[in-house]
């Protein structure tokens, strides 16, 4: 404490100067750790177990809280050091930590924590190893059901609003943890210009909205599924957390989506006729050979008929698997492929269970 204002101020910079200095080495080791993520494909389909050489440890609790808001995963964030990683993790609702940790004790140093938050170390060699064993445990203990977060809204947002200025305003809350989780914001009503999968595995998910001074970004992390709800046009209502994307020496504010669903959905309405008309299209698409599934879902809901919405035109695909003239499977290097079978005779669609379930 002090009654000069001279030094009241001078030690105020040098905490604010401190603060910016710990928010943009979390900001580094975060977007590392995402990359991480992202280049592990399936591996972290079930736990995010990210590492790198000499991660600040003050961060990583923060780091592990950030990942844990984006994926939703049960996740350990480890900051590997003279060949010893320290981990800091943080859980899901449901999912205890501590007693995930007690299935692998073998392979670590040492402990402790418990269900919400616990940290531990380990010899670097073994983090693989430890990532694998913890899928398997995920696997058997948590549900499909447990993997869906229930998502908070601190405050609606209109889509126009959002730029740089007030993401800087809502840093100021930071650090975030447990006891601060991230703000989350809900815009109520905002339009899709254009939507697309990224990513080796085109396992995750861009969204782009109209705004009254352009467009803004939105990023879906293992949300390939958005690609066959949301299209084009669709109005929509999401919720979201803020931060900037730097590119190329631009800065521009970018959405983490944490749920999206259109404000209302195409019925699904299939027909002989229309089943046909995709048939066409599909085996143009794959010239009778492999192609990757979403290259193919891109080129029906371009060449789509007028009379077929897009999701009646996209479940063309599961008819043409139930009757055996596509067959998917998974390339070496992970992606969804789509096998074009030569079919002879005649097909009969009474054999595919979603053409029966859509048929008008």
């Amino acid at each position: 404490m002090t009654d000069d204002g001279d030094i009241a101020e001078a030690i105020a910079e040098e905490l604010n100067e401190t603060n910016r200095e710990r928010q943009e080495l979390e900001r580094n080791i975060h977007e590392l750790a995402r990359i991480d993520v992202a280049n592990q494909g399936h591996k972290a389909d079930y736990v995010t177990v990210v590492a790198g050489e000499e991660w600040h440890p003050g961060v990583i609790g923060i780091v592990a809280s950030r990942l844990v808001e984006e994926f939703y995963k049960p996740t350990l964030v480890i900051s590997i050091h003279d060949g010893v990683g320290k981990g800091s993790c943080r859980s899901i609702d449901g999912f205890n930590m501590y007693d995930a940790l007690k299935s692998c004790e073998d392979l670590l140093l040492q402990f402790g924590g418990h269900s919400a938050a616990a940290g531990f170390s380990i010899d670097a060699n073994r983090i693989d190893e430890l990532r694998e064993r913890l899928t398997e445990y995920c696997k058997k203990i948590v549900t499909a059901e447990e993997y869906i977060p229930v998502v908070t809204i601190d405050a609606e947002l209109p889509v126009d609003d959002i730029d740089v200025d007030i993401i800087d305003r809502v840093s100021a809350l930071e650090p975030y943890g447990m006891a601060n989780s991230t703000p989350v914001f809900a815009v109520m009503e905002a339009t899709v210009q254009d939507i697309m999968l990224m990513g080796q595995l085109k396992n995750h998910c861009k969204v782009i909205f109209a705004t009254s001074n352009g467009t803004v970004d939105a990023i879906a992390w293992n949300r390939p599924d958005l690609f066959k709800s949301i299209f084009v046009g669709s109005v929509v209502k999401v919720a979201f957390s803020l931060q900037k994307n730097e590119w190329q020496g631009m800065v521009s504010p970018q959405l983490m989506i944490q749920a999206i669903e259109p404000l209302t959905e195409e019925p699904i309405k299939l027909t002989t006729e229309g089943l046909r008309q995709m048939y066409v299209i599909v085996k143009q698409s794959m010239r009778g050979h492999s192609q990757s599934l979403y290259n193919v879902e891109q080129d029906i809901l371009r060449r789509k008929p007028a009379d077929q919405n897009n999701r009646s035109a996209l479940t063309s695909i599961d008819v043409f698997k139930e009757l055996g003239i596509v067959e998917e499977y998974t390339s070496d290097d992970g992606q969804l492929m789509l096998r074009w079978n030569a079919i002879e005779g005649k097909l009969d669609l009474v054999t595919s269970v979603t053409f029966l379930t859509y048929s008008v």
